[in-house]
């Protein structure tokens, strides 16, 4: 299933929430969301990153909910385009959430405020066999991409690590764990790029 929407700066809320209702209803536990979103605004936008970022969580079999990542977003407005993949066999998707915002929540084995490590439960059987996908959003409109931008990684069969350059505010991650139980494989890596 894909779609088109327009987040414009009337919709309200603390943050912002559009319900897209899915044409066709998923089983949650094969489908996750994609998202992309291009910002209209032509103006200088420095410090005003996070006006401009989205998180997805499908949140019922035929809502699929998009969050702006900070409120008073006025003049902001954004086109997103989002799509849910859904799988009929030999995948499981466990969604799960965390904040990197130096306190240990549930789901979660340890924050120090730039690193989160997500429990996995259950194990996954193979590392080689599962891939992540994530959105995240920052609490606060700073501007500064160490505090705001994350990346994700499968650490083990029973961790995810997220980490940020900078311990300030907290970001919110929703993620999708995919494990497959036929022929696919996958590959894992990190790039640090200067």
């Amino acid at each position: 299933q894909s779609g088109f929407t327009v987040f414009s700066e009337s919709q309200t809320g603390t943050p912002p929430t559009k319900n897209v209702v899915l044409p066709t209803s998923v089983d949650t536990a094969k489908s996750f969301p994609l998202i992309s979103w291009r910002s209209a605004r032509r103006a200088n936008q420095s410090q005003h990153d996070a006006k401009n970022m989205f998180s997805a969580e499908i949140t019922t079999g035929t809502n699929l909910q998009i969050k702006r990542s900070v409120a008073n977003a006025a003049l902001y407005n954004n086109d997103l385009a989002w799509q849910v993949v859904t799988f009929d066999a030999d995948v499981t998707v466990t969604k799960g959430a965390v904040d990197i915002d130096n306190a240990v929540d549930a789901g979660e084995t340890s924050d120090n405020n730039t690193v989160t490590v997500a429990t996995i439960s259950p194990a996954l059987a193979s590392t080689g066999k599962a891939m992540l996908f994530y959105t995240f959003t920052p609490t606060a409109d700073t501007g500064i991409e160490g505090e705001i931008y994350v990346d994700g990684q499968i650490t083990g069969t029973t961790g995810i690590t997220f980490t940020r350059i900078t311990g300030t505010n907290a970001v919110k991650i929703i993620y999708y764990l995919l494990e497959f139980s036929n022929e696919m494989f996958v590959q894992h890596g990190r790039y640090w790029s200067s």
